[in-house]
């Protein structure tokens, strides 16, 4: 039986599709933009959610499984660019691990459904991300600096402690989408992160803190 979707009131065969999602994936992994899934599948935006369990369910359970592989790459690929664009540090681990997990299909080292049980893996671990982010209750400025200090204070009390100081300190300086290019603003910022880091860090790590703190918030361009 030939398995047929439809898209803009045209029938493609499941064949047709996976050969031009092959095509989409191979160019969204380069892409600085994400590609458009939704219009290839016929669907508005928003009607597929990568946390959605039922969607993953279905994916896994999926009889076509190079399809239900591209679909779900693309889906992450594309979430995870939005959220590395906004928190690098945060999900650069997911989007490695996405990586690797691809080199190994292409190298014959997985096959799809391998490639599936895998993907659907970083898919818990990205939504656990996320809801972490959510209960820390801070602003994306403050867990931008909880997440890059993270590497520099183990104790999560003082982590946090820091992090929620530093950003309402450094609001009075970041309140303009330009900060990252005022030479004085900018210079406040890391004044006002060595003062705050000395109490946790000492000293002598304060400076070297301080300074590679804010050039991470000014290639991030954190919004206000």
């Amino acid at each position: 039986m030939l398995i047929t979707l439809k898209r803009g009131g045209a029938e493609k065969s499941i064949e047709e599709i996976e050969k031009e999602f092959h095509e989409l994936i191979s160019q969204s992994i380069i892409a600085d933009e994400p590609i458009d899934i939704f219009s290839l599948l016929g669907r508005e935006k928003g009607e597929l959610t990568l946390f959605d369990e039922e969607f993953i369910k279905k994916l896994r359970e999926s009889e076509y499984k190079n399809f239900a592989m591209d679909t779900l790459v693309k889906i992450l690929n594309d979430q995870l660019k939005i959220f590395t664009a906004r928190n690098p540090k945060r999900y650069k681990t997911i989007t490695e691990k996405l990586k690797e997990i691809l080199e190994k299909y292409h190298r014959r080292l997985l096959k799809s459904a391998e490639v599936i049980d895998e993907l659907i893996k970083l898919t818990l671990e990205l939504k656990k991300l996320f809801e972490d982010e959510k209960t820390l209750n801070l602003s994306p400025l403050g867990i931008l600096v909880y997440d890059y200090l993270k590497d520099y204070i183990d104790d999560e009390k003082s982590l946090f402690g820091i992090s929620s100081h530093l950003e309402e300190e450094l609001k009075s300086v970041i309140n303009s989408p330009d900060w990252y290019e005022i030479p004085e603003k900018v210079s406040r910022a890391r004044s006002i992160a060595k003062i705050k880091l000395q109490k946790v860090v000492g000293y002598k790590k304060a400076k070297t803190i301080a300074e590679s703190l804010i050039s991470y918030l000014q290639d991030v361009k954190v919004p206000v």
